[in-house]
Parts: C-alpha cells; sequence; structure tokens
C-alpha cells in the first residue's frame, strides 16, 4: 500500500510538471506569434494555421480537442525513444541530448516563415523543453507538455466570449484546469489538503 502510494503520488507530481512545462511553452509560443505584430512585422507562416481554426464549425473543433490526447501520446513517444536510440548508437547521453535538441529544433522552427531568426529561437527554447522533460521525468511528463500546448494553442485564439467559437476555448480551458487540479490532489497523497491550524483558525 505504501508503495503504491509512492508511485501514484509520483504520477501527480509527473503530470503537474508536464502541465507547467506545456504551459509556460505555450505562452512563449503566443509570444513569439504575436510580437513581431506589435513592431509592425509580417507574423509566423504557422500563425496562419491557427487562424484557420476559427472557419472550422463547433463540432470540427470538438474533434480536434479529442484528438490532442492520442497526437500528443505519439508526440511523446517520439521524444522518449529518439534519445534513447541515439544513446544506443552513439553511447554517450550528453551527445545524445545534443542530437536531439537539434533534431527538435529542425522539427519545431520549420513553419518558421523564411529563414526567421526568430523562429529557429522559439524552435530551440521548445527543443530544450521537450528533450528536458523527456530525459529527466520521462513519458506521462513529455505527454501532458505536449497537450497542455495543444490545448492552449486552441486557447489562445480568443478571448472574446461572445464569439461563437469561444464554447470550445472553455473546453480547453477545462481540460488543462482539471488535469491540473486533479494532478494536484494525487500528487498531495495522505496529506491533508488543508493544515489543521488553517481550518481550526
Amino acid at each position: 500500500f505504501i508503495a503504491f502510494t509512492i508511485v501514484w503520488t509520483a504520477t501527480g507530481r509527473d503530470i503537474l510538471i508536464g502541465i507547467g512545462f506545456g504551459a509556460g511553452w505555450a505562452m512563449l509560443t503566443t509570444l513569439y506569434q504575436t510580437a513581431p505584430i506589435w513592431f509592425g512585422m509580417p507574423p509566423p507562416s504557422n500563425l496562419s494555421m491557427l487562424a484557420a481554426v476559427r472557419t472550422l464549425t463547433f463540432e470540427r473543433i470538438v474533434q480536434t480537442l479529442l484528438g490532442v490526447p492520442m497526437f500528443s501520446i505519439f508526440n511523446a513517444l517520439f521524444a522518449v525513444f529518439i534519445p534513447l536510440l541515439f544513446f544506443v548508437v552513439l553511447r554517450r547521453e550528453w551527445l545524445a541530448a545534443g542530437l536531439c535538441c537539434v533534431l527538435w529544433t529542425l522539427l519545431l522552427s520549420a513553419d518558421a516563415s523564411g529563414s526567421s531568426i526568430l523562429g529557429v529561437v522559439h524552435g530551440a527554447v521548445g527543443a530544450l523543453i521537450v528533450t528536458l522533460v523527456a530525459l529527466r521525468f520521462g513519458l506521462l511528463a513529455v505527454t501532458l507538455t505536449f497537450m497542455t500546448v495543444f490545448l492552449m494553442q486552441l486557447v489562445s485564439l480568443t478571448i472574446d466570449w461572445s464569439l461563437w467559437y469561444a464554447p470550445s476555448v472553455s473546453l480547453a480551458i477545462i481540460a488543462v484546469l482539471g488535469l491540473a487540479g486533479a494532478a494536484t490532489y494525487v500528487s498531495i497523497g495522505d496529506r491533508p489538503v488543508f493544515k489543521t491550524a488553517i481550518l481550526d483558525g
């Protein structure tokens, strides 16, 4: 029972870590997409892909949200097993991690407009996050990192709740907050949520 509690608590911790890194990555992505507009520069080319979601029906957006977990698991498996493959071939953990960072940088910056330095920097930061979470915290954490990023990209489409596709935004927010709340509860384990002194006033 004690071993089960420890594993269950560690699972909640990994989920929280994944959500935290994913939320930070999503905020950096939003900054990358909006910062050029502030300075009168053209937005990144991948911003048009996100803007295209506005033309989808509510049902299609819900289908996109439901597909996020499977897409996240696929990316997470890639993020975990590619370093393992590099390590088997190279026999150097630091070299395998470095090659993973380069590979993810190329993948994440592939849709940057032209040879945008900003796009490469954004891809490199994302690569560092993916590599760090995958190698340090494992499959579950990096899965939640990808899942949070994908969901928050949909959230970042609008903060105007009067728009017709705003309900899809609320679904993404509820999903992220629900996962974070459940993970927090699990990571606490048998400890009380509030200390007795606080409850007693």
